[in-house]
């Protein structure tokens, strides 16, 4: 069973041992038969070689002749005919993948999230009033996937994941990591000793955020504190399910540090810093203050620091972090009531280029486009190599400002994009779409392009 976040590395390093082997002596130079064979063997092989070069090149010339056919005549450095152009949203190549990846269920109502009751912890025995008060508050999360046995036919459920979970009401809502359940098929979590099957009311990778909800009654939910509140050296317990296998396991440190900016697989993360040890199994359990409450989801520690001269990796110590509890409120409400987020997008991903940039690459100062999503609103309006200047008829100073400016419009809106085409500045319109339903549709859409089927759950 993998323990969420676990990595291994190898310090490992070939030595020099030092001593030289004796030069073997030089064989004499003998030509007889055996030679005349291998000769007969090697201008074979050589004729084979040449025969399927041969018919690759013509297969080749084919290809060319019938791309050349359909591109015509066209002058070096244009694009091919067919490229799609920026004239407005009729030109646009019709996008063939659109399904509708969000959870097809009713709203729900969103209920009172998190014990009105403070615990009772005292200065002289914090950390173990603490592991008495706050520690029920604190599931064990395992996910994985499931599966028919060829040989019996039986279904088959397999652990691969395992992490931690934070009770948010008596009834059985908990919040956990998006990065534990992602991409299984059945979820568990494990109260004072009983697994209870989950349902997911939906997760969001970007916040890293998920929802279950078991059916239990009687469950002791967490206070949640502010985390706005928050400063560092402020006293911190970490709760979670170390290893994946040590339930209710606690640490104890300070807040080293407010609002970290953290890169996890190309998203970038506000983060509680935390010297409290959090060790993989811990994501998704609870960061407490001195008072029980708590001020942030674990999700994640820094393992390595950098590297020395020869490579080899230089481990960090006492870096944890820890999602907010106020941010994370936020989506959990969401969650609850939808199964999803809103996330506004246009589908681009662009350069923030420096002034330096700018005059090395003789282009204008703006955010280089460095791709766009085939599934995404912007595709076929904006084209990798275009430079935006702007939105809405106002200058951009950073790529942070056209994610603000999307975001606050929200989906369906448009947004009107000054760029930079080949020494030309011209406007494009685009509808703002849902980060959601554009990586969905992404996936089906590579999904056919590169013929392989998402396998289908059992049960």
């Amino acid at each position: 069973m993998r323990n969420d976040n676990q990595e291994r590395y190898s310090s490992f390093t070939p030595g020099f041992y030092g001593f030289e082997t004796p030069a073997p002596a030089t064989p004499k130079r003998r030509f007889g038969f055996g030679a005349l064979t291998a000769c007969a063997v090697l201008f074979l092989i050589l004729g084979l070689i040449g025969g399927a070069v041969l018919m690759r090149l013509t297969s080749l010339d084919h290809y060319y002749g019938q791309y050349a056919e359909a591109a015509g005549d066209q002058e070096e450095g244009d694009l091919p005919a067919g490229t799609p152009q920026p004239e407005g949203p009729e030109d646009r190549p019709a996008v063939t993948v659109q399904p509708d990846p969000l959870p097809e269920r009713e709203e729900l109502p969103v209920p009172a999230l998190g014990s009105d009751t403070l615990p009772n912890i005292g200065e002289e025995n914090r950390a173990r009033d603490i592991a008495d008060q706050v520690g029920p508050s604190v599931v064990s999360v395992t996910a994985g996937w499931v599966y028919e046995s060829q040989v019996t036919g039986k279904e088959i459920r397999e652990d691969v994941s395992a992490g931690s979970g934070i009770v948010l009401t008596s009834d059985g809502y908990i919040v956990t990591n998006e990065h534990i359940i992602a991409g299984c098929d059945y979820y568990c979590a494990t109260v004072g000793g009983v697994d209870y099957d989950a349902v997911l009311l939906g997760s969001d990778a970007q916040a890293d955020i998920a929802v279950l909800k078991i059916e239990a009654e009687g469950l002791t939910p967490a206070a949640i504190g502010d985390s706005s509140l928050v400063r560092a050296g402020d006293y911190a317990a970490a709760i979670g399910n170390s290893l994946g296998t040590l339930s209710g396991s606690i640490t104890q440190g300070i807040i080293s540090g407010l609002d970290r900016q953290v890169n996890i697989d190309g998203r970038i993360h506000t983060y509680l810093q935390t010297d409290a040890a959090v060790n993989p199994g811990s994501s998704g359990g609870a960061l407490v203050n001195a008072q029980g409450q708590v001020i942030g989801i674990c999700n994640s520690k820094q393992v390595i620091a950098s590297y020395d001269e020869y490579g080899n990796p230089i481990y960090a110590e006492g870096v944890g972090y820890a999602i907010p509890i106020n941010d994370a409120m936020e989506v959990v409400k969401e969650l609850i009531q939808y199964g999803y987020v809103s996330r506004p997008a246009i589908g681009i991903r662009a350069y923030e280029m420096t002034q330096t940039d700018a005059e090395e690459w003789q282009l204008p100062k703006g955010m280089l486009v460095t791709s766009v999503t085939e599934t995404a609103p912007a595709y076929g309006l904006v084209l990798p190599e275009d430079v935006i200047l702007g939105a809405d008829g106002e200058a951009l100073a950073s790529m942070n400002d056209l994610t603000s400016l999307i975001q606050e419009k929200g989906v369906g809106e448009t947004v009107r994009l000054t760029i930079w085409r080949s020494g030309e500045e011209l406007e494009v319109t685009v509808t703002i779409g849902d980060q959601n339903q554009i990586d969905a549709a992404q996936e089906e859409y590579l999904a056919g392009l590169y013929g392989y089927e998402e396998e289908q759950p059992v049960g």
